[in-house]
């Protein structure tokens, strides 16, 4: 009768544990299945959040000669400041060529800071009344209509001459 009735215990202890473990089990899923459900919510409030749409651009050191440009491109990039691609907005700013290199940062709420370093005109090339200003590179950074007293003028010359040059531009400067 003894052993009978310890392996009816025996049989209840082991049910009842295996209640509390399922119970524990069915506990704990439901907590991590509320903490899953508040982060993302909690993404989705901070993805759309008005405050977070960016509304200015700081811009260091702007460049000066198409600022219609910049301001067309920073318009297409006005989105949730936390979205934003900066390696798409950098690429995009690159492409202006008086631009050398952009570095971008985020001011939150809804700031974007630009600061630009831009390539500096060293000489100029005359083409039929109009000047090609080029940088160190032989990057052509704009055409203008007047000669620049600042910069050395090169006449007669083409594309092809222009490279061989670049690279005696340093010695240039030491004289």
């Amino acid at each position: 009768f003894r052993r009978r009735n310890n392996q009816i215990i025996h049989k209840q202890k082991k049910m009842k544990t295996i209640k509390v473990r399922s119970l524990h089990l069915i506990y704990v899923f439901s907590i991590l299945l509320m903490i899953g459900f508040i982060i993302y919510k909690s993404g989705k409030f901070l993805l759309t959040w008005e405050k977070l749409t960016v509304k200015s651009f700081k811009l260091i050191n702007s460049p000066q000669k198409n600022p219609e440009v910049v301001k067309r491109i920073l318009n297409r990039y006005r989105e949730n400041i936390l979205t934003l691609s900066f390696q798409d907005l950098r690429d995009q700013l690159i492409k202006i060529p008086e631009v050398k290199d952009v570095s971008l940062s985020r001011t939150l709420p809804s700031t974007i800071e630009i600061a630009f370093m831009l390539r500096k005109p060293v000489f100029q090339m005359s083409n039929k009344g109009k000047y090609e200003i080029y940088d160190r590179e032989g990057v052509v950074l704009y055409k203008n209509n007047k000669r620049q007293e600042d910069l050395i003028t090169l006449k007669y010359m083409n594309q092809k001459e222009v490279k061989k040059i670049l690279p005696l531009l340093s010695e240039l400067w030491d004289i």
